[in-house]
């Protein structure tokens, strides 16, 4: 008989059962320097915490539903200690793989 992980199986449906649809839901809790972002939301040519948190789910492979969400946003050169980013996804991400880097300038 296959050995079953009981604490995945938990997890997903925790997960499942926090977003009533097709879908995942993933809180991401965040933060960051705003004096190196020209802005919060996505915005053409300007560098901003939404796209840069979107390259890292780009890099990892993660593939988004309905764009990303926030708790709250900050304007430009403002600085977050916790804010909360929330995605949909299709699958289980495995956050012991995710790829995360610290940005620099």
């Amino acid at each position: 008989m296959e050995n079953i992980n009981t604490e995945k199986i938990k997890l997903d449906k925790l997960i499942r059962g926090f977003e009533n649809t097709k879908y995942f839901g993933y809180m991401f809790f965040v933060e960051y320097e705003g004096q190196r972002f020209e802005s919060f939301d996505e915005n053409p040519n300007k560098k901003s915490v939404k796209s840069e948190f979107r390259k890292i789910l780009e890099k990892n492979k993660i593939k988004i539903f309905k764009g990303i969400q926030q708790a709250g946003r900050t304007d430009a050169n403002v600085s977050a200690k916790g804010n909360i980013l929330y995605i949909n996804s299709k699958g289980i991400i495995d956050f012991s793989k995710l790829k995360f880097w610290k940005q620099k300038g």
